[in-house]
């Protein structure tokens, strides 16, 4: 009996330590979001939730972004920290000195693009010759690549700009607005609006989105850490995409209660077709350097970057590859 109760007070305190000794030696991580806690973050916010980052040994937080947008610069600055943010800020911000060093990708390609109502007809970008397009102030150099891509010039349209409102569509101030098939187009359909929305990324706007950078001087010295992080997270990403409505649910209970979840769930949904675009859902996360040359040629013509800039700063090994046998189709 004595035998038996000390294998049992034993047992105890090395599960008790064992528990201790985790707490102990788990990495904190702050990460950037660059919007506040949705469903576009859903892979992230359910890796948390079912605490796979613990059990790879990180404490991660999630910082929303503040209302000066400083995303590179809050990383840069902040220590052991990561985040997210669209492939042009980081090109513009690379450009502009700032020791980033980028990681991987959420998206395989932008959500930007044109939403306009079913009714006017307006499906194609040619159908919209000389009409109204609303564009947001620092949208006008992605839509002008795209009309080019199409044989078009911003001639043969008047287009004005509009800020993130979706009046000017519903008011018929304008024929086409540019909006997000995340967001804006997810909030006309959710309220019952048939809408025709024309994707940026179909119409020669190769750029990724929600793209993993962190300094570079932190990715360097904490190169397994960053490993970890990123196979977890796209561990999460893949449960959410599979299941969307269980995701959404956890979004919305667990991180952000005043949203709608209908909402969310249709958030899911795009933001998943997104994700695994170019690559399958067994690439989640991964990049391509054709994209990112081209990305950065654009950027190049648009003078934003001079072409000396390259791709150095960008890391493709950090993804590991998808595993062996068929891939994996989207669901």
């Amino acid at each position: 009996m004595n035998r038996r109760v000390s294998r049992l007070i034993t047992g105890w305190m090395a599960i008790l330590g064992a528990v201790r000794l985790g707490a102990a030696d788990l990495t904190r991580l702050s990460f950037q979001l660059d919007w506040h806690p949705n469903a576009q973050f859903a892979g992230l916010l359910l890796a948390q939730h079912r605490g796979w980052y613990r059990d790879a040994g990180i404490e991660v937080t999630f910082v929303p972004v503040d209302t000066e947008m400083k995303v590179v610069a809050t990383v840069t600055s902040g220590g052991a920290w990561l985040g997210c943010s669209e492939s042009g800020v980081l090109i513009a911000a690379r450009a502009g000195g700032a020791p980033i060093r980028v990681l991987g990708t959420m998206l395989q390609g932008s959500p930007m693009g044109l939403l306009s109502l079913r009714a006017q007809g307006f499906n194609t970008l040619k159908k919209l010759r000389g009409h109204r397009i609303g564009i947001h102030p620092d949208g006008r150099k992605a839509l002008e690549l795209v009309l080019a891509h199409d044989g078009l010039k911003p001639s043969d349209f008047t287009i004005v700009e509009k800020e993130h409102d979706l009046t000017p569509l519903l008011n018929g101030d304008c024929d086409a607005v540019q909006g997000y098939s995340i967001d804006e187009a997810v909030a006309l359909q959710a309220r019952g609006t048939a809408i025709d929305f024309l994707p940026f990324h179909e119409h020669g706007y190769r750029a990724y989105s929600q793209v993993y950078f962190g300094a570079e001087r932190f990715v360097k010295e904490h190169r397994d850490l960053v490993t970890r992080f990123l196979e977890v997270s796209n561990r999460g990403w893949r449960a959410a995409i599979l299941d969307p409505g269980g995701s959404s649910r956890i979004v919305v209970e667990q991180f952000a209660p005043t949203l709608d979840r209908d909402y969310q769930r249709r958030s899911l949904e795009a933001v998943g077709r997104l994700a695994i675009l170019e690559t399958g859902i067994d690439g989640l996360g991964r990049m391509r350097p054709e994209t990112w040359n081209q990305a950065l040629a654009n950027f190049s013509r648009w003078q934003v970057v001079t072409p000396a800039l390259g791709d150095s700063w960008i890391d493709y090994t950090l993804i590991p590859p998808p595993p062996r046998g068929p891939p994996g189709k989207a669901p």
